[in-house]
């Protein structure tokens, strides 16, 4: 099989489009727009136009589209990003178990927004102190995502780092404790 990395962007681009053409006739109208255009169009697109339940069986397909052994890390990280924009394509249940299955940076990252999007307060809390021991990116997500957590927990973890983070990481605290996930 062929690496993602020796494939074209558009090759990349044009099988997550496909993707998710397939998932959701009324992405066709989107056809004549570029795919990045499409990837971050579709969750505005979707939730105006679809059910609950439709919403969430989209989900499921991306999410076993994002599963399939030859999804590269890229595309996986492009097919999830669907779930960080906000929470209408549910099925949240499976975020945590979807963070333990895959280890690459790209993904983890993608998940941990996931996570907080959908309010998983009691899987940041629990796993806070494993926060050092994070990939850049991914504990930068982190700190944004974090802000899903309730202010009385959230304050004092925020606090906590300020003095040993990096400047970008500052800004995200700053950032998120003005801009909360949930």
């Amino acid at each position: 099989m062929e690496s993602i990395r020796s494939k074209s962007g558009l090759q990349v681009a044009a099988r997550i489009r496909s993707t998710i053409v397939n998932a959701v006739p009324l992405l066709l109208i989107l056809s004549n727009i570029g795919a990045t255009s499409c990837m971050d169009m579709s969750p505005k697109v979707l939730s105006r136009s679809l059910s609950a339940t439709a919403q969430r069986n989209i989900g499921r397909k991306v999410i076993a589209a994002a599963r399939k052994p030859t999804t590269g890390s890229y595309e996986r990280m492009c097919l999830l990003s669907l779930f960080t924009k906000s929470d209408e394509f549910d099925n949240e249940e499976r975020f945590s178990r979807l963070h333990d299955e895959f280890r690459d940076a790209p993904t983890q990252r993608e998940l941990v927004l996931a996570l907080g999007r959908a309010a998983a307060e009691h899987w940041f809390i629990t796993r806070r102190r494993d926060y050092h021991a994070l990939e850049p990116w991914t504990r930068r997500a982190f700190l944004a995502a974090f802000s899903c957590v309730n202010h009385d927990a959230r304050g004092p973890f925020y606090r906590s780092l300020r003095n040993g983070a990096d400047i970008l990481e500052r800004s995200i605290i700053s950032w998120a404790s003005n801009h909360p996930f949930a």
